[in-house]
């Protein structure tokens, strides 16, 4: 039963601790539904008493409370007096009512943020062969859909507890003053109605709820494949087939929600009806008995007023099933990333062996002695690396010496295993065999104080639409960044004089993706990133690529000024960029099959290929 599984799934979330909290906050919700049935008490006890010519209230627990409050008085005083006390029993029933739904929620929204931020923390340090391979939408989709559970999911779970507590409550006082046959026999026919809809409707309430998750997915993709490819589609004239795919994907989302929202007025007029029909049926049954109709005319009121309370909870319950129901698409999903990157967060996980997979797995502090800054060479030896699943080594039994202060470059055909060498050397990568060493210490074992010595500059930088500032020092808060460390990064970009003379200078906010730059000044800002926390190392990945040939030159250039201050490790696409690196290596099916430098690799045909001078034989 989903209500079971979906119980199941919150209590892997839990800890004792917080198994605890949610028995109290159910139990809290319970009891305040429970004084909806005392509040009827009450409230039929204090009409009944202003019915009396003098203000004698017959016995019972509740005439006695009146009786105390109240003895002796007549008239207003006595209704004020009584109307006292039924108000305070219906603002001690309504508090606590506010108090444990906004405990629950608060509850609910605090173990959001807490699974919500260890999945995102587990995809932040999963292993990037691993990352690569889901891509980016499976984090973004699981991420966004973890509130969805939340919302429809767990804290309808504990609202739809807490509404069987108060029904089976309300049925048990009821008891007290109405025929104990006839409270069970309503208990039974309101309890199957419900169990007979949501069996029927089991199959479409899942249904729609897989309907209503694809839709907003594919909502999602459709607006961005139209927004990021904006130029391309307009230029072809694509607007109309864009607006075709999102309005066939909003109205599968709309029909989806309008059936869901049918499915959940449906209960509470079914049950209703089921009221009625009970009601007039108990007249006719009380009208036979002793005493007549007008004799069970009270009970006939309680038992219809405590009726549409029941009835309301009934409906109720049965719309948080039917939410329920619509959270387990999202719910599964979310649970297998769990599994995978966050598994340490489940509670039937903790004694276990399993770990959640990270890049960090092996990071220890530094051995003692060893500098934390490279000063002699980084060496990969006899490195293999195997993508998952792919049935070739991408890197073969590779080996290479990178001396402090080198300018070394990795070029080759496409696919030859160059960008796999370079993000194995800078960590990013853990290889089968071999290992990657700074100074002679292992940098997988010191993954941390590795990563501090490197400064990375992709083909297609990744900006922000923050300022210039949060733009060059990334991840660093406005107030921790150091405007004098930007400025010298900036310059040493060849890109200070620019903002210099720009009227926000380090405030200039850059658009998204750098929508206000240009190709190489988004290069630039890149390059000022890397150089932000001064690397040691340098890594360059095709950083000119996308660049026109004098654009390319300065960042060239830019680069070359760096060497000797900085060990600079480039992988060329245009050979032009490394003429003036000290050595060279040709990288070919995962192979480094020759070295040089430029003047001494221009004889070797491959290289001479990729360098325009002649074709490959």
């Amino acid at each position: 039963m989903i209500f079971f599984e979906t119980l199941r799934d919150l209590v892997r979330l839990l800890d004792t601790r917080g198994r605890l909290i949610a028995l109290v906050l159910v139990g809290m919700l319970a009891l305040s539904g429970a004084l909806e049935i005392a509040g009827l008490f009450f409230l039929f006890g204090y009409l009944a008493s202003l019915g009396g010519a003098t203000g004698s209230i017959s016995s019972g627990f509740v005439n006695g409370i009146y009786e105390a409050a109240a003895g002796g008085l007549e008239g207003a005083p006595f209704a004020l007096a009584a109307g006292a006390v039924l108000v305070a029993v219906f603002l001690a029933k309504n508090t606590l009512w506010l108090l444990s739904t906004f405990a629950l929620l608060r509850f609910s929204m605090k173990r959001y943020e807490y699974v919500s931020g260890a999945i995102f923390d587990g995809y932040q340090e999963m292993p990037l062969e691993l990352m690569r391979a889901r891509g980016t939408n499976e984090p973004e989709q699981v991420i966004s859909s973890v509130l969805t559970v939340f919302q429809i999911g767990f804290t309808p779970l504990l609202q739809a507890a807490a509404d069987i507590a108060v029904i089976l409550a309300m049925l048990v006082a009821l008891t007290i003053v109405v025929d104990f046959n006839l409270v069970i026999g309503s208990g039974v026919v309101l309890g199957t109605t419900a169990l007979v809809f949501l069996s029927l409707t089991r199959r479409l309430s899942h249904s729609l709820g897989q309907r209503l998750t694809d839709a907003r997915l594919n909502l999602s993709i459709v607006v961005g494949e139209a927004l990021r490819g904006l130029l391309d589609v307009r230029l072809a004239g694509r607007q109309d087939v864009m607006q075709r795919r999102f309005g066939e994907v909003a109205g599968e989302f709309a029909l989806a929600d309008r059936r869901i929202g049918a499915l959940e007025l449906i209960p509470r007029a079914l049950n209703e009806l089921v009221l009625a029909t009970g009601i007039v049926m108990a007249a006719a049954w009380f009208a036979t008995g002793e005493g007549g109709l007008a004799g069970a005319l009270p009970t006939l009121a309680v038992l219809g007023f405590a009726g549409l309370r029941i009835t309301a909870a009934t409906a109720r319950l049965t719309q948080l099933l039917q939410l329920i129901r619509q959270a387990k698409p999202p719910r599964d999903r979310m649970m297998a990333a769990i599994e995978r990157a966050a598994p340490q967060i489940l509670s039937d996980k903790k004694h276990d062996q399993t770990e959640r997979e990270t890049y960090r797995a092996e990071d220890l502090p530094l051995p003692e002695g060893a500098s934390p800054t490279l000063s002699n060479e980084v060496s990969v030896k006899d490195v293999t690396f195997t993508y998952p699943g792919a049935q070739e080594a991408a890197l073969k039994s590779i080996s290479v010496p990178v001396k402090a202060g080198e300018f070394v470059a990795l070029c080759g055909p496409s696919g030859g295993g160059k960008s796999t060498l370079s993000l194995v050397m800078m960590g990013l990568l853990k290889p089968q065999s071999g290992v990657v060493e700074c100074d002679g210490w292992d940098i997988h074992r010191h993954i941390s104080a590795w990563h501090r010595q490197i400064g990375h500059v992709g083909q297609t930088p990744f900006i922000i639409p923050r300022t210039l500032r949060e733009n060059v020092a990334l991840g660093l808060p406005p107030q921790e960044i150091d405007d004098d460390t930007v400025w010298k990064a900036l310059e040493q970009a060849a890109l200070g004089d620019f903002f210099r003379e720009s009227e926000k200078g380090l405030d200039t906010v850059l658009g998204e993706q750098g929508a206000l730059l240009s190709g190489g000044q988004r290069q630039r800002v890149a390059i000022a990133r890397a150089l932000y926390h001064d690397p040691a190392v340098l890594v360059f990945d095709e950083a000119t690529a996308a660049l026109d040939t004098a654009t390319e030159r300065e960042i060239s250039r830019a680069i070359s000024e760096l060497t000797g201050e900085k060990t600079i490790i480039a992988i060329a696409h245009r050979l032009t960029t490394i003429e003036n690196a000290d050595t060279i290596h040709l990288v070919e099916r995962g192979e480094i099959t020759a070295s040089g430098t430029y003047n001494q690799l221009s004889k070797n045909p491959v290289f001479g290929a990729l360098a325009g001078k002649e074709p490959v034989p």
